[in-house]
């Protein structure tokens, strides 16, 4: 995992992982997870760093990515310490309490920038008309027949999806959008966040001693933490 300025002030990544983590189908197929992030106000050598946090808007269908680009510097604000970084002094020691965090936002499988992704509609102005429709019957309370109308053109849409896959040949992603697979994704993120991070750390050039650099540098290899904050659909995801 590589990431690259994006999006004034963010960072982007894809990470590549299995299609399947459980029965061996498809062995060599993988999917490419779509990541944005926003940076800590401390450097990841600052014992202040709190490391990344995960972001699922839930849905399901939710795109992580891009809500981290809308709202990543609300929640920032939201989960780091009220002190401005820039008023505390370097600390000696491994102590210090205030701690300022990454935010990661990701599309879950099928999702968004993730690819492969997924369609139930043979092309765009096919979704676009279906969309069109099912907004013109309103919430499911607007009128007497809005329910009735909405829940079988649901059902008509789960048919097409079933249709569009079993029509494919090879592996389709639909059939690896599990809630298990996608909390097993935040795995990876976070162990193969932590092993970028130690990389960064390693190429630093600072004037602390080697031990430690070598001390945050095992800080983070030794036991990655999921943090995590997922709204809706997404508390579902956590493993």
């Amino acid at each position: 995992m590589i990431f690259h300025p994006c999006y004034d002030g963010f960072e982007c990544a894809k990470l590549k992982l299995p299609l399947d983590y459980f029965n061996g189908t498809y062995p060599g197929e993988s999917i490419s997870l779509a990541l944005t992030k926003l940076p800590a106000k401390v450097p990841v050598n600052d014992p202040r760093y709190g490391g990344p946090l995960l972001l699922n808007p839930g849905g399901p269908g939710g795109p992580g990515a891009l809500i981290n680009l809308m709202e990543g510097r609300l929640l920032q604000t939201i989960v780091d310490s009220a002190v401005d970084p820039e008023s505390e002094s370097q600390s000696e020691g491994f102590t210090n309490t205030e701690k300022y965090f990454d935010i990661i936002g990701f599309d879950p499988r099928g999702i968004g920038w993730t690819e492969p992704g997924v369609y139930c509609m043979p092309d765009e102005p096919s979704y676009w008309s279906w969309k069109l429709r099912e907004q013109t019957e309103g919430i499911l309370g607007s009128s007497d027949a809005a329910l009735g109308r909405l829940w079988s053109m649901t059902h008509a849409y789960g048919a097409a999806c079933k249709q569009i896959m079993d029509d494919e040949d090879g592996p389709n992603i639909k059939q690896y959008m599990t809630t298990a697979s996608v909390a097993r994704d935040m795995l990876e993120i976070v162990e193969r966040h932590a092993e970028y991070v130690s990389s960064q750390i390693a190429e630093i050039d600072t004037e602390w001693p080697g031990d430690k650099q070598s001390w945050l540098i095992d800080q983070q290899l030794e036991a990655p933490k999921l943090q995590y904050w997922g709204f809706s659909y997404g508390t579902c995801t956590q493993p």
